[in-house]
């Protein structure tokens, strides 16, 4: 039986990019890189709040709360939906990410992982502080700082650093939570796209059970799915933005250069593939000698782990592999049915990302850490959803006649 076609139920994607739009997405990148410049550069000096009044701070803070709902809808606008359906969307985002939040507050920030703190939120302040100070012991988290220095920002203008820190990751994941949508719309019509973002959000308790609570995971799983989803609508721009700009964030944003190669034209996405991989991973070595100065090419010394890492990985799996059960492998059976009914260069995106995440978490981090695969949620809990949304078509199925008489069976419009 044939497959389903792929036709995105988002608006159709432009076939050449405007040069307003590279402009846009260069300006972009180079407001972020200016941006983190500026507050490393000046640290001691954004370290302090700004000497406002109470009654200023307090227009501070409403002012970042208010940018929340902005950004959810920066993020879903050019959706073509009624303002009802659009105003649901924004919702459900603010929704999942406040649902978050409350989990992220009582499970992580007032536990206590390290006897040296009192609560994890402590030590998550001191880590920030030994980022922003580019402290070379505290690699590899040294080397992402561009959520460190929005909340910077934020504490320079509010002088509160609970709502600095609760605003940015409210923030981070309602722009997380409205892009899984943006991004099922290209694969699922408008119900079965709320799905894979309800599904991340099932899924938040069981991320977050071993995880300190470090701010660079809700930014860069937002620039690793938005980079998804610009390369799924062929916007090379915003995938550009997607990639330089989420690489400031962590350095597992490279992994969008290898799904680069499986969208478009072969040989010329192959082309760019390579040519954002080695910009990327150029960056990346940059941002090292950076921070570390003159370094060796070595694993050690970019990634600030060793082979230890990996074996001592192995060695807990009584530790991890029930969370990747329970994760994962739960999305995996619906993942294989919906195989069939989706297009090849997805497929392909999908056990890139999936094995990718995976792998990153065995080499640089840790593996009980299952937040760090979040993004390997996305594209199986599409693939579910479409295979419940194509068998269910195929069920509601109206018959009519076709021109000799018989009984046809015609599944309805997904549009």
């Amino acid at each position: 039986m044939s497959s389903a076609p792929t036709l995105p139920i988002d608006s159709p994607p432009r076939p050449r990019p405007t040069p307003a739009a590279w402009c846009f997405a260069l300006g972009a990148v180079l407001l972020t890189f200016a941006f983190c410049a500026v507050q490393l550069h000046w640290r001691s000096y954004f370290a302090v709040p700004l000497p406002w009044s109470d009654s200023a701070r307090s227009i501070a803070r409403c002012a970042l709360a208010l940018s929340v709902p902005a950004v959810a809808m920066g993020v879903l606008r050019g959706l073509k939906d009624r303002w009802s359906v659009l105003g649901v969307t924004v919702a459900a985002s603010l929704f999942c990410a406040a649902y978050a939040e409350v989990l992220h507050t009582w499970i992580v920030d007032r536990a206590n992982f390290d006897p040296n703190f009192h609560t994890n939120a402590e030590w998550q302040w001191n880590l920030h502080n030994a980022i922003m100070g580019l402290e070379r012991w505290c690699a590899p988290h040294v080397f992402r700082f561009l959520p460190d220095c929005i909340v910077s920002f934020n504490f320079w203008l509010t002088g509160d650093r609970e709502w600095s820190i609760h605003v940015f990751r409210f923030g981070a994941n309602t722009a997380l939570f409205a892009m899984i949508l943006r991004y099922a719309r290209v694969y699922l019509s408008v119900v079965w796209s709320f799905g894979p973002m309800l599904v991340v959000a099932m899924l938040y308790p069981v991320t977050i059970l071993r995880y300190n609570g470090q701010f660079t995971d809700p930014l860069a799983h937002f620039s690793l799915v938005a980079g998804l989803f610009f390369l799924a609508r062929r916007h090379e721009p915003g995938f550009f933005a997607a990639f330089f700009a989420g690489i400031l964030a962590k350095e597992s944003i490279n992994l969008l250069a290898p799904c680069r190669c499986f969208h478009g034209n072969w040989r010329r996405s192959f082309l760019l593939g390579f040519i954002y991989l080695a910009a990327g991973l150029a960056l990346t070595v940059a941002v090292r000698r950076y921070i570390q100065g003159p370094i060796p090419v070595a694993y050690t010394s970019i990634s600030g782990t060793g082979a230890r890492q990996v074996f001592g990985n192995w060695g807990a799996r009584g530790i991890w592999w029930p969370m990747y059960a329970v994760t994962i492998g739960a999305l995996l059976p619906g993942a294989v049915a919906g195989w069939r009914h989706i297009d090849a260069a997805f497929r392909a995106t999908c056990v890139t990302v999936v094995l990718g995440t995976i792998a990153s978490n065995l080499f640089i981090s840790l593996m009980w850490e299952v937040r760090n695969v979040v993004p390997a949620f996305i594209p199986l809990a599409i693939l579910n959803f479409r295979y419940l949304e194509t068998v269910l078509a195929r069920g509601t199925a109206t018959p009519r006649l076709n021109r000799s008489g018989a009984s046809q069976v015609t599944a309805p419009s997904r549009v």
